[in-house]
């Protein structure tokens, strides 16, 4: 009776040994494994740590082109700003300083024009500055009339003003839109017979025939062959001569002398 109590049999001692086994290994096993917290917490926060430092240096760089594109920007405003300040600022003195050119031109005109309308000159004696006291009569005017009567040896009449010789250049071309003097012009100015400056024909060099308005080259030319070949008496001598027309030979005459 004893022994049937007090001895297990075999089977049921390696069953508890296995019991006691698995339930032994179940706890060590627990011991042993990785804490969740220590096997996942550290790589997400290294990943995380990674990821915000590429965000912050990618903000910091952001911000640095953002600081550059503001800088240019602005730059390029103020540049811009300082250029167009500086180009107004000289357009304005650049007029400022015409009007106050023409201003002073005329003033001077003013100043330099007699009180008198009714102002009368001597043609032949007038120089470029009084010429310009005439109402119609510029710089530019007064200096081709000057040249003109250089050119013709004195004036013989008002009207030689409107002459087409005068108007034309050393090639004798027209001159184009040439301003011409207007007939209100020719009532200021009296002719001094005086200071005419006649060629004498039978004398003269071929220059000075080709240096008068009136007589172009063929005819100037002619003119020198008739009096080297011939003494000229007079007017008459040269009516012949070809090329000679009388509306020339009345504005010829009055500069020869035989």
């Amino acid at each position: 009776m004893s022994s049937s109590f007090s001895i297990l049999t075999r089977h049921q001692i390696i069953g508890a040994l296995v019991l006691i086994g698995v339930i032994i290994g179940f706890f060590v096993g627990l011991h042993f494994l990785p804490h969740p917290t220590d096997a996942d917490d550290k790589p997400i926060a290294d990943t995380t740590l990674h990821q915000q430092a590429q965000v912050s240096k990618k903000q910091h760089f952001d911000s640095i082109g953002k600081a550059k594109k503001h800088y240019y920007d602005s730059l390029h405003i103020v540049r811009r700003d300082s250029l167009h300040q500086v180009y107004e600022q000289f357009w304005d003195s650049i007029h400022q300083a015409d009007s106050l050119w023409w201003d002073s031109i005329r003033q001077e005109r003013k100043s330099l024009r007699p009180i008198k309308k009714d102002t009368v000159l001597n043609l032949n004696t007038a120089d470029t500055t009084e010429l310009k006291w005439i109402v119609g009569i510029g710089s530019s005017t007064a200096r081709r009339i000057v040249h003109y009567r250089e050119q013709l040896g004195g004036f013989v009449s008002v009207h030689q003003l409107q002459d087409d010789e005068m108007y034309k250049d050393a090639y004798g071309h027209a001159i184009k839109d040439s301003y011409r003097v207007p007939d209100s012009v020719l009532n200021h100015f009296v002719i001094g017979t005086e200071e005419i400056r006649k060629i004498n024909i039978n004398h003269a060099t071929k220059k000075q025939l080709l240096n008068h308005p009136y007589l172009h080259y063929p005819l100037a030319q002619k003119l020198y062959e008739l009096h080297r070949n011939q003494h000229i008496k007079g007017i008459e001598d040269l009516r012949d001569i070809e090329g000679m027309t009388d509306d020339v030979l009345d504005k010829i005459a009055p500069y020869l002398c035989y």
